[in-house]
Formats: C-alpha cells, sequence, structure tokens
C-alpha cells in the first residue's frame, strides 16, 4: 500500500531520465488512496508557449525561504486537540476527540508521540451518543527502530490486558487522518519535502507540457496551480498558497478531480524564530459525499529548547513493569524490568557493594590517624 506521496520522487527521477515525467499523488482518506492525479508528457526542449505562466522566480524564492525555517527546528514539542470526523452517505456521523503530546529531536533523529482518545460521538437521526474513551495509541521512532505501545484497554473497567509493545524497523504510517503523529508531515507535500516540488518545477519551468502550471503573487501569497481541463467531469486541479510572511510556509491546499476534493487550510505562529503550525483543518469529500475531516488546535508549541534526559524513554512512552515488548526484527519476546532494558541490580548485591564501600571509607580513616600518629612521633624525636 502506498502511503501518501511516497510515488512522487521516484518517478519523477526515474521518468525525467527516459524522458518522461509520471506524477503520481495519493491522499489518504484515512490510510487508503482516494484520489490519484496521473500527469504524463514527454520533454521535448524549451517552447514560449509550453512553459509555465507566471513569474517562475517565485519557486525558488518559496522553496529556499520554507527549507530555511524548517531548518531551524532543532528541537519540538508541544501539545495538540485533534477532532475527527466521518460522515457515510445514509449513515451516521462519527467524531472522535483526542489529546497529543509529542517532541521530536532533529540532532537525535527521534520523535515521540503520545495519543489519548476523550470520547468518541456518534449522531444518528434519533439523536446523539457521547462515549468516553480510554483508547491511546503511542509511538517513539529513535536510533532507527519504530516502538508501538498498543492499548488495548476498552475502559477503566475492562483494563485487565496490559499494553504491548513491539519494534520494528517500520517508519509511521503518516497521512492527514492517520493515527501516528509527526508535527513534522505539516512541512510537506503529503510525505515529500514541499521545497522539492517547487525547485522541480523550477529547473523544468520551461519543459514542453508544463502550460497548465501557473505562478502568480498577491501581497505575500505566492500561488502555485494546475489546472487541466474545463469545469466539470474532466477538471483536475492541484492549487498551493505560500505565505513569505509565515516561513514561506504552505498556509492552503486545494485538490480536485471528477471523484473527490481535497481541501487543507493552516495557520502558522512564531516561536523561538521559527514559524510553526498553531491551528490545521482538512477535509477530503467524494462524490457520493462521504466526507473525512480533521480539526487541530496546538494547545502548546515549544521550539528549540532544550529536552528533557528521558523524553524519549519507554517509561515516557507508556511503558510499565511488566509490559511485554516484542522485537519483529530478530522475533523475540522479553518483559520490560527497567528504563530500556538496562540491568536491574539485586539486593544482595546491593548490600555487598553497601558494605565494601563502608570497609573501604573505615580503612582510610584508620589509614589516615595511623599516619599522622607516626609524623607526629617523628616530631618529638
Amino acid at each position: 500500500m502506498y502511503s501518501v506521496g511516497d510515488a512522487f520522487l521516484d518517478h519523477q527521477t526515474k521518468s525525467t531520465q527516459r524522458g518522461w515525467v509520471c506524477w503520481k499523488y495519493f491522499f489518504i482518506c484515512p490510510t487508503k488512496p482516494l484520489l490519484v492525479l496521473t500527469l504524463l508528457f514527454p520533454f521535448a526542449g524549451s517552447s514560449a508557449e509550453a512553459q509555465i505562466r507566471g513569474d517562475v522566480e517565485l519557486l525558488k524564492l518559496a522553496a529556499s525561504g520554507h527549507q530555511a525555517n524548517k531548518e531551524r527546528i532543532r528541537t519540538w514539542s508541544g501539545s495538540v486537540q485533534l477532532t475527527d470526523t466521518n460522515i457515510e452517505e445514509g449513515g451516521p456521523k462519527l467524531h472522535k476527540i483526542s489529546h497529543v503530546e509529542y517532541a521530536y529531536d532533529c540532532i537525535r533523529k527521534a520523535m515521540r508521540w503520545n495519543r489519548h482518545y476523550k470520547e468518541f460521538v456518534r449522531t444518528e437521526a434519533n439523536g446523539t451518543v457521547t462515549h468516553p474513551s480510554f483508547k491511546s495509541t503511542c509511538g517513539m521512532l529513535k536510533e532507527g527502530a519504530l516502538y508501538r505501545l498498543l492499548d488495548l484497554s476498552k475502559g477503566i473497567e475492562d483494563n485487565k490486558t496490559r499494553p504491548t509493545v513491539t519494534v520494528s524497523s517500520e517508519r509511521p504510517i503518516l497521512g492527514p487522518t492517520s493515527e501516528d503523529f509527526d508535527p513534522m508531515y505539516w512541512f510537506t507535500d503529503h510525505g515529500q519535502p514541499l521545497e522539492d516540488r517547487f525547485i522541480f518545477l523550477y529547473k523544468n519551468s520551461k519543459d514542453k507540457g508544463l502550460n497548465h502550471w501557473q505562478v502568480t503573487r498577491h501581497d505575500n501569497r505566492v500561488i502555485v496551480e494546475y489546472v487541466e481541463g474545463n469545469d466539470g467531469r474532466d477538471k483536475l486541479m492541484n492549487r498551493y498558497e505560500v505565505d513569505l510572511s509565515q516561513g514561506c510556509n504552505l498556509v492552503a491546499y486545494d485538490a480536485s478531480e471528477p471523484s473527490v476534493t481535497e481541501k487543507w487550510r493552516l495557520s502558522f505562529t512564531s516561536a523561538a524564530g521559527v514559524w510553526v503550525p498553531s491551528r490545521i483543518s482538512y477535509e477530503c469529500v467524494h462524490v457520493n459525499r462521504s466526507r473525512v475531516a480533521r480539526e487541530m488546535e496546538w494547545v502548546e508549541n515549544v521550539v528549540n529548547e532544550p529536552l528533557s534526559s528521558t523524553v524519549f524513554e519507554l517509561e515516557t512512552l507508556g511503558v510499565t513493569k511488566g509490559d511485554r515488548l516484542y522485537d519483529t526484527r530478530i522475533n523475540s519476546e522479553h518483559v520490560f524490568k527497567t528504563p530500556e532494558g538496562r540491568p536491574k541490580v539485586s539486593k544482595s548485591l546491593g548490600r555487598f557493594y553497601f558494605l565494601v564501600l563502608n570497609a573501604l571509607v573505615i580503612a582510610g580513616i584508620v589509614l589516615f590517624l595511623i599516619t599522622r600518629r607516626i609524623r607526629s612521633a617523628r616530631r618529638r624525636m
């Protein structure tokens, strides 16, 4: 299964080498592709009527500014309130409300998220029912390993099964409505670097077939838009809107094809000289009127401040003594006893070390007194 945007750069590189480019966009609502736009055209040299319309230098400006802002993030921690909505045609309206605490460290290439669900709300024709939730989905990426804490509890009375931790070499499953959480995802174009998209268009701005793209500027907003076909069944559209005054970040994105439309709206705030998200809304609507949406509201944003030494330890993830850890890489399972699996000194061994230390202290005092007495006797002589 493809994740959002996984194929973009691979297709971009290989297709350019053979004289063709094939771009595929995969939008996940929530975890499977719903919209695929495929644009296929040959490279045939420059053409005055085939190149990207507008000021292509704006692509370079937006790309460099976006990358510079993103690279200033060394550490980032905070918390976010999430509201997920799912509506099927003729079915109930479902809301999931959750809270995420996260930590990200660029130097250590580590990330952790603790997501706790608060309640589920189900609305039907005969009314609305709210159920409290005790579900949690937590994960951590560090030293190339992905740790997942699977909380199987359904409620306080039912909470008899301990969470199980899986360790693998996989990557988090990320998308606009994924359960996994990575704050850096919102600096990408569906999982791929946004600056790479703009730089690719900039470098190939005079190639035949790119006349469907247009770059314009309105005040501090740079708009990069692709439109093909007429209004109606055959129209394809991608539209990026970047704000130069907010770290050259993506503040609006719209995409549509005959059966699906997608919309993002993002707001940013400045923290420690870096522009980071403060509010995000996402919506994906099918032609059959089914709708998937997510609203994100940042409660706390802490940027480039030292993180606690325990922020990426298993106990912070939520692992407790007695939890089972299953490592899929070596097909091995063990019981968690102490943080990071460090061996715990037994009581008898600890008592032995205590006695040895006391003996050394006493021996040192005796040696000091003897040495002092010998020196005093020599002075009298």
